[in-house]
């Protein structure tokens, strides 16, 4: 029973150990809108087929499985995810009303999967399936929560460009001055020529000093390797003069030759570290020259830059050429900020209007008297419902379309019962989501009475909607009168549900599915 809606991709809250070290694939022939299909689920994949066996999808991802169904049964409910963007839900979503599972939907509902133990509405499954909420809603719905993603955004700029017209304004006050540049035309050319150049120098050098700097600490480095090389083999040497011709060695016994041309040998090695030193002190002073003059290149071009400040020190009528810049700089950023913000602004304005007219739409679409009609049509089959299962109804199931408490003990799976065929039957006259079929796994739960379990047995099938294919897990017929119904006694060996004589008829179906995998 389990597997029937885990083919589809749900995910089941307990699945026998055997059952799972058995790795079981299920292979269901189903028809959809005429359009005959095959889903198989086998190694923890999903394949659907076409008519003709072709492959419509393979997949493990509940993501892709979802928005597959979502599509080909036109399930329109969406989500929030984790930042707020409206996605398909998962599969559990779309079957969330057609499953009872054994171990979850009898203590409390729209809890028929593990996806819906998650953060999600169950409310929202109840608005969805019963018709409160169409599809119109949720995509309208889906393009507000768009529009307003669209309009933080917005909104984020619109703030950081006041927050730099506020900055313009503390950190250059107002300049009363006119902005005509014409009388600081020549001065204003050779400022920037001036100003180009001299940075580009200025760069230039800046980077050439720093790798001769670098070239100098690895001669420096080299230098001061060679020299403590030599006093280490300086020592070596001297010790090497005052031994014997032959030395043994305190550890192996062995003797070693002292001879002149060992110590031949570590002088010859001495003198190149000389030589190494000597080289690296040389290269050291070269690279201090080269940094000496690229230093006094630099210092030329601060002396430069100090023209600058000159000519921006000039003066016509008393004002100073900064001054004049300054305030054309001011007034050119001050404008095109102010340009900006009113930009922002008018595409907030409009994103604002989009936003508040499909807020109407979605209005429109849960209105009053949609509400009312809805909610009493349910709340009426449910009291029908609960009163044929023995079970008392409180007041205020008249006002919401959520389970209440409606008892406890062998009560509350009656009135899960009726809850749940009463959201069937809500859905299948004002909702358009899926009619699929309903399974049942099992009907006699908290110890009903023999009385009890004949009521829940017939009213399974007598409320069963028209067209709507019911499977029931039961372990009896409690007498059951059925007319065109199957009935597949399972369970013979022992408590297993598989067949091993089964096996081979099974597989003759399993196998071209399952080596089309390959």
């Amino acid at each position: 029973m389990k597997s029937l809606y885990e083919a589809f991709g749900t995910q089941p809250h307990k699945v026998d150990k055997k059952w799972q070290k058995a790795s079981v694939s299920t292979l269901l022939e189903i028809t959809i809108n005429n359009q005959e299909y095959v889903v198989l689920r086998t190694a923890g994949y999903t394949s659907v087929y076409s008519e003709d066996r072709g492959l419509l999808i393979e997949s493990s991802s509940s993501d892709k499985l979802s928005r597959f169904w979502s599509e080909i049964l036109d399930f329109g409910m969406l989500i929030g995810d984790e930042a707020g963007n409206p996605v398909s839900p998962s599969c559990a979503h779309i079957f969330a009303p057609f499953y009872m599972d054994q171990d979850k939907s009898w203590s409390s509902a729209w809890n028929s999967f593990k996806e819906l133990t998650r953060n999600q509405s169950k409310r929202s499954l109840a608005e969805y399936h019963i018709g409160l909420k169409s599809r119109e809603y949720y995509i309208a719905w889906a393009q507000m929560e768009s529009k307003k993603t669209e309009r933080k955004k917005i909104l984020r700029l619109r703030d950081g460009a006041h927050q730099a017209l506020s900055a313009l304004g503390a950190s250059m006050p107002d300049v009363k001055v006119s902005l005509d540049l014409s009388n600081f035309e020549s001065q204003v050319t050779s400022l920037i020529k001036e100003f180009n150049t001299l940075m580009a120098l200025e760069e230039l050098y800046k980077a050439k000093i720093a790798g001769l700097k670098e070239e100098k600490r690895i001669w420096q480095e080299q230098r001061d390797i060679a020299t403590a090389a030599l006093c280490d083999m300086d020592d070596s040497i001297r010790f090497l003069i005052k031994q014997p011709k032959e030395i043994f060695c305190p550890t192996c016994g062995n003797a070693f030759s002292n001879s002149s041309t060992a110590q031949f040998g570590l002088v010859k090695d001495q003198d190149s570290f000389i030589h190494a030193a000597n080289r690296a002190k040389s290269l050291i002073k070269t690279v201090d020259l080269k940094i000496a003059r690229n230093q006094n290149n630099l210092t030329k071009i601060s002396e430069k830059l100090v023209s600058i400040r000159k000519i921006l020190s000039f003066r016509k009528s008393g004002v100073q050429l900064i001054d004049v810049i300054r305030a054309k700089g001011k007034f050119e950023a001050d404008s095109s900020i102010r340009a900006r913000i009113a930009s922002l602004d008018s595409q907030i304005s409009g994103v604002t209007q989009e936003i508040s007219e499909l807020k109407r739409l979605m209005e429109h679409q849960v209105s009053q008297d949609r509400v009312e009609d809805i909610t009493s049509f349910f709340s009426n089959i449910l009291k029908e419902f609960c009163k044929y299962l023995d079970v008392s109804t409180p007041e205020n199931m008249l006002s919401d379309i959520m389970p209440p408490d409606l008892g406890r003990g062998s009560t509350t799976p009656r009135s899960l019962f009726a809850y749940y065929f009463a959201v069937i039957a809500t859905g299948r006259r004002y909702s358009v989501s899926p009619r699929c079929p309903i399974v049942v796994d099992a009907p006699n739960q908290q110890g009903q009475d023999e009385k009890h379990i004949e009521r829940i047995m017939h009213f399974m099938f007598e409320q069963q909607p028209k067209d709507a294919q019911v499977i029931v897990a039961s372990e009896g017929s409690y007498d059951l009168k059925l007319r065109d119904d199957e009935v597949f006694h399972v369970g013979s060996e022992g408590g297993l549900v598989l067949d091993t004589n089964q096996y081979e008829r099974a597989m003759e179906v399993f196998r071209p599915y399952l080596g089309a995998l390959i």
